[in-house]
């Protein structure tokens, strides 16, 4: 789940936040609104004498026109019979919720929309509700809701992941469970340039190595120059790391903090013996010439020139979320040759990829403050996006207009039935500006809502817009990830934590991660050998607080997640 640093965000809003709040009680969730004006849940519309909400969000779109201009708001006033006072903030959204609490002007509620800079994070949740500023919403989840009552009833990891260690919940989530952000770890191989060599998708790491190795000296572009790089990365991105997916095989290791759970304990990848051997065979296939000596330091702009710029494709394989991160999708078809393979089998036969099980969930969404007098309208608001009718307005658009109802044998991703059909393929152009809010509400997809969509069916088809079949590609191939995820037991989620914890984390974790990234750079590069390397990093690694760092983590863990 992509997130802003609990530290960046609590640091910089949270000394506010507290100074304004004053009281350390915690908000109490029972009802103060008028609940007689309420239609039963479930229904609509809402109220029955219109009432009205304040709510803060950001502007979404890069354009002159107000939310009050937005089709999807006026449909959203008449169904509901809520009256919305829309404090649309174009920048800087955290400094103007910063202001908010400081001076006492309360918004009834704050969304914050899907971008990452905006969202709260899930300890800054806890310490303002623990101080009163935002409710707890548990009551009214139990009283008011209808279609999130169901999506907890849906997904049973998703209640304790939003629950603070106190019992409350202080926001609702944005849900996304569609596969490609679960299972988003992957090796794009040119089969093409398999093709070319008669050679089979390799399901061993040493398969892997073989076919590097004739991509290095068998010219399987075809163009009589030695020039192809067998295997690159960039420094930044999603999943582009080398002790990603190529060191699943040896040690499960998942994207960016490397840590998981193994029996109820938070283990770190890249201090286990496994890891340091799977170190051996990245550095294996570099010192053979077999990885881009500039992958750890260019950025995926420059890789996509380097397999872009030529009389052909250079580039064998590379590890990335998306086949964009060294190819350009809308200015040629080199992408075509790219497809995501199965994960290795390793040296002791496993098979495993990372499980995002809570990248699904984007929390800090919404919330309820304090002020608002009517909480339980409010609430009712927002979980009607979390209904299907909810989502498909502000995903799709309007009915006849932006989709129509499958009637002529569509399919989805999967080859399914589908049952909607988009007509808006381009939300860029003019006359699709402003007729619904496809990111600032939650919306709720569930594991099936893919694949009722309406996808081509051949993702390299000319006539067929490469986004479309981009996705198409990225949706089957992270169904078929999923074939070999982690077990839901050895994810580690994000993690509620004190302040004093989040300081102690921010001061450890930058000299620990630098270090470490160093380390492995190193490793992979021959720069510091190995064998005679490794008890060396260990102790550095313990030096500069790493069983602190981790004691930390293991605590926050068990304090949600042990043991009753």
């Amino acid at each position: 789940m992509k997130k802003m640093s609990l530290v960046t965000l609590l640091m910089s809003a949270l000394p506010l936040f507290l100074m304004a709040s004053g009281s350390t009680e915690s908000a109490a969730s029972g009802s103060k609104g008028n609940l007689d004006n309420l239609t039963e849940p479930g229904t609509f519309p809402i109220v029955k004498e219109q009432e009205s909400v304040s709510i803060l969000i950001p502007r979404w779109v890069a354009s002159e026109e107000l939310v009050t201009d937005n089709e999807q708001v006026k449909e959203l006033e008449e169904l509901t019979n809520i009256k919305v006072e829309w404090r649309e903030v174009s920048t800087n959204f955290r400094e103007k919720v910063n202001l908010m609490f400081a001076s006492n002007d309360y918004s009834d509620m704050i969304v914050t929309g899907a971008g990452t800079t905006n969202r709260m994070d899930k300890s800054t949740e806890a310490q303002l509700g623990n101080q009163g500023v935002i409710i707890p919403l548990n009551d009214l989840i139990e009283t008011q809701s209808v279609w999130f009552k169901q999506v907890l009833a849906n997904h049973s990891e998703l209640e304790p992941f939003i629950t603070t260690p106190d019992g409350n919940i202080f926001a609702l989530p944005q849900i996304d469970d569609g596969p490609q952000m679960q299972y988003a770890q992957k090796m794009w191989l040119n089969t093409q340039w398999l093709e070319n060599l008669g050679m089979k998708v390799p399901e061993t790491t040493e398969d892997f190595y073989r076919v590097l190795k004739a991509f290095k000296e068998r010219d399987p572009n075809g163009n009589g120059k030695a020039d192809e790089l067998p295997l690159t990365t960039c420094k930044a991105g999603s999943n582009v790391e080398l002790d990603g997916f190529l060191m699943n095989p040896f040690i499960y290791t998942p994207s960016k903090d490397k840590m998981w759970i193994r029996d109820g304990k938070v283990v770190l990848s890249s201090v286990e013996p496994e890891y340091k051997e799977g170190l051996k065979y990245l550095n294996r296939l570099y010192r053979e010439g077999l990885i881009y000596l500039e992958s750890f330091t260019m950025d995926n702009k420059t890789q996509i020139n380097l397999n872009e710029s030529g009389d052909a494709p250079i580039i064998g394989a590379f590890p990335a979320m998306r086949p964009g991160y060294a190819n350009n999708l809308t200015a040629s078809t080199r992408w075509h040759q790219y497809t995501p393979i199965d994960p290795l089998i390793g040296p002791s036969g496993q098979r495993v990829t990372e499980n995002k099980l809570y990248a699904k969930y984007t929390t800090g969404f919404a919330c309820i403050t304090k002020d608002c007098e009517n909480p339980e309208t409010a609430f009712r608001l927002l979980d009607y996006f979390f209904s299907e009718a909810g989502t498909i307005r502000s995903l799709l658009g309007r009915e006849g207009k932006d989709y129509v109802l499958a009637t002529n044998g569509e399919k989805g991703y999967n080859g399914t039935p589908a049952k909607y059909v988009p007509l808006n393929t381009d939300s860029s152009l003019p006359e699709f500006k402003n007729i619904m809010m496809p990111q600032v509400f939650p919306t709720y997809r569930p594991n099936g809502f893919y694949a009722s969509i309406a996808y081509p069916q051949d993702p390299y088809d000319p006539n067929v817009a490469p986004l479309a079949g981009r996705m198409t590609l990225l949706l089957r191939s992270s169904t078929q990830q999923g074939k070999f995820g982690q077990k839901t037991e050895n994810v580690l989620p994000e993690l509620y934590y004190s302040q004093s914890d989040i300081e102690e984390l921010s001061r450890l974790k930058t000299t620990i991660y630098d270090y470490m990234s160093e380390s492995i750079v190193r490793f992979i590069s021959g720069t510091t050998d190995i064998e005679s390397g490794w008890n060396e990093y260990l102790d550095q690694l313990k030096s500069i607080g790493l069983e602190d760092y981790l004691e930390i983590i293991q605590r926050a863990y068990d304090q949600s997640y042990g043991k009753k």
